[in-house]
């Protein structure tokens, strides 16, 4: 986690959603780079577990990049609207 000020925080996003209600999110609000820290972490467990021929490390590993996915998302979605407001003070 820096302890810089962040450049942009993450926007809510919400994932997993078996019957179509969706059970988690990503917390608005957070500094994108503590969300990218925490993808980039998930891949490279994704990483090894897609090198083991196991079904129950294949739905693992499917699980967490729903949730790499979801901190990747909220983080662009905090860079557009940083760059939005950006572009709109001009």
């Amino acid at each position: 986690m820096s302890s810089h000020p962040p450049i942009a925080v993450t926007q809510e996003c919400s994932f997993c959603a078996p019957d179509g209600d969706f059970m988690l999110a990503v917390k608005a609000g957070m500094p994108v780079s503590d969300a990218l820290e925490q993808a980039s972490t998930l891949l490279g467990h994704i990483t090894r577990l897609a090198m083991d021929d196991n079904e129950q490390n294949r739905t693992t590993a499917q699980y967490l990049l729903e949730n790499t996915k979801a901190l990747l998302d909220a983080s662009l979605a905090g860079i557009w609207e940083k760059e939005k407001l950006a572009s709109e003070v001009r």
